[in-house]
């Protein structure tokens, strides 16, 4: 039960206020760990029920009090009100009690305040005046409807005696209203707790609680609610920015709320008459249906107002008729005024009459313009709407797709780093076998100037007599080690003119490596000894 919470809201309705007539409606809530409580009443705008502001309060604090009671004595025995025929007459046993104690508390405020004959004059039924003068059937004076709702662990079970609604919202979001409807409640017609048979005719609902079944919200309000809306399906968008409300600041600035703004607000655009509201919510259950009511009820919403602006366009559009219809009657008296009558005052009051009709047939003209134009903007915004529609539901899929997208990222993510590493290595060792090709290419340079000096020296060595064999066989070693080299070098630099391809060198394995350096030792060797 602590996800659960409940409040309670009343405020005196428009037309109360300019006609000086008490707030009739009252409402309560309780709570505790166990139980959740809400009850509302409206007090009856009847002549004869000149005392209903107090009949609706003490039925209110009565049933609350009687529901606590109740759900105290049901406390671990809530398997009697499984069985229908035991739930029945539990059932009517507390209405019974509840009424019961409403009529003793009216009794003690008739001993308490007795009914003064100024009050007596407020009945405009002298038939029912007499009666409560002879003491029969005074708590009509009191006359009230009564609602309740009781919630706790198990079960949910409520009460309803006259007009006035009892919604419930599942955790669907799916609306409805689950206790039965008394037919006799049609217009400004109503039953009343101050009824003979009001408790047989108080109807009632109860359902056992699991997981599954329990309610996101229940409501209960008067019937100024329901009335200041053309169905009772428009009148839900009033609980879907209730729900918000609750769901953005809580129930205690959402009492604030509805006590210093929406109510009235409501009353004053809609019935005029009292407002009452008061409900138990599960918060966390309405967070999760907001976007879904959102959604419904702003269409709605919508539909309603475009609804609206053509009614007023169509009622403009016959008043411009009617206008119409009046100034060719003008013109049609003029004629005849011209024609009969030579009264100069006479004739301009009537051309001053259809001056006036023209210019009110020019007014509604221009009313007529903007009520168009104000449809077509409706239409607009409804197209709109759609379309951001179909948007949220795109934006959904493409959330989605970047999820997975997201977990596709990182992986390649991580194999770019890696190719990155490996990538540096690459160009560190492509630089090394560059410094050493540029090397090697210098040397090549060298030898083959030493070799073309060389080729000279042997020339004139073979004419010298006093060089040996033996050093001339040595110098011819190293002269064809050194031709062994020249011809590696050239082989390399040939594959180096052929493609400049950076893996040529990364396929240079660290043998080649040194056999390079060593042959470029056995080079230097040799140019050392020939020119000694």
């Amino acid at each position: 039960m602590s996800n659960y919470h409940s409040f309670s809201a009343s405020v005196q309705g428009t037309s109360h206020v300019k006609k000086k007539i008490v707030m009739q409606d009252a409402s309560g809530n309780f709570e505790d760990e166990k139980v959740k409580l809400i009850a509302l009443s409206d007090g009856h705008g009847d002549s004869s029920c000149f005392r209903s502001d107090r009949g609706s309060k003490l039925i209110v604090d009565v049933g609350i009090a009687e529901l606590k009671a109740f759900a105290e004595e049901m406390d671990g025995k809530e398997y009697e009100l499984d069985d229908e025929k035991s739930r029945e007459i539990r059932v009517r046993q507390l209405i019974r009690r509840i009424l019961a104690n409403w009529n003793i508390e009216v009794e003690k405020d008739l001993e308490n305040n007795p009914v003064s004959e100024e009050e007596y004059k407020i009945c405009s039924d002298e038939t029912i005046r007499q009666a409560y003068k002879n003491g029969i059937k005074q708590n009509g004076i009191y006359g009230a409807t009564f609602i309740a709702v009781l919630l706790t662990n198990t079960y949910v079970f409520a009460l309803h005696q006259g007009d006035g609604r009892c919604l419930m919202i599942d955790r669907n979001g799916a609306v409805t209203y689950p206790i039965p409807w008394d037919e006799r409640c049609q217009g400004r017609n109503t039953t009343s707790v101050c009824n003979s048979d009001a408790a047989e005719s108080t109807r009632y609902y109860y359902v056992r609680l699991n997981e599954q079944n329990r309610p996101a919200a229940f409501f209960v309000a008067s019937d100024g609610i329901e009335d200041s809306y053309r169905t009772l399906e428009l009148s839900q968008c009033f609980y879907k920015d209730l729900c918000e409300k609750l769901v953005m600041e809580g129930k205690e600035e959402t009492t604030k709320w509805l006590l210093n703004e929406q109510l009235y607000k409501v009353s004053s655009i809609g019935s005029g008459d009292d407002m009452s509201v008061a409900g138990v919510f599960d918060i966390e259950a309405l967070k999760a249906l907001i976007p879904t009511m959102q959604k419904k009820y702003d269409q709605l919403a919508w539909e309603e107002k475009a609804r609206n602006a053509k009614e007023h366009l169509d009622s403009m559009q016959g008043k411009r008729k009617y206008l119409k219809k009046k100034y060719e009657e003008a013109l049609t008296r003029e004629e005849k005024v011209n024609s009969v009558q030579t009264d100069e005052t006479k004739l301009e009051a009537e051309k001053a009459r259809k001056v006036a009709l023209y210019e009110e047939l020019e007014k509604a003209a221009s009313q007529i313009h903007l009520l168009e134009e104000t449809l077509q903007k409706l239409r607009a915004h409804k197209v709109k709407y759609e379309k951001i529609e179909a948007e949220y539901k795109e934006c959904e899929q493409t959330l989605h797709a970047m999820e997975e997208f997201g977990d596709s990222r990182k992986r390649f993510t991580q194999e770019l780093q890696q190719i990155s590493k490996e990538y540096q290595e690459y160009e560190e060792r492509y630089q090394r076998y560059l410094n050493a090709y540029d090397t090697a290419m210098a040397e090549a340079d060298r030898l083959r100037n030493e070799q073309n000096l060389f080729k000279d020296k042997e020339v004139n060595k073979e004419a010298d007599a006093e060089v040996t064999d033996e050093s001339a066989a040595a110098k011819e070693e190293k002269l064809e080690k050194m031709t062994v080299s020249l011809e590696k070098i050239e082989e390399l630099e040939d594959q180096k003119n052929v493609s400049d391809d950076k893996n040529a060198f990364d396929s240079m394995t660290d043998e080649e490596e040194k056999a390079i350096a060593l042959q470029k030792m056995a080079i230097d060797d040799y140019i050392k000894d020939t020119q000694m």
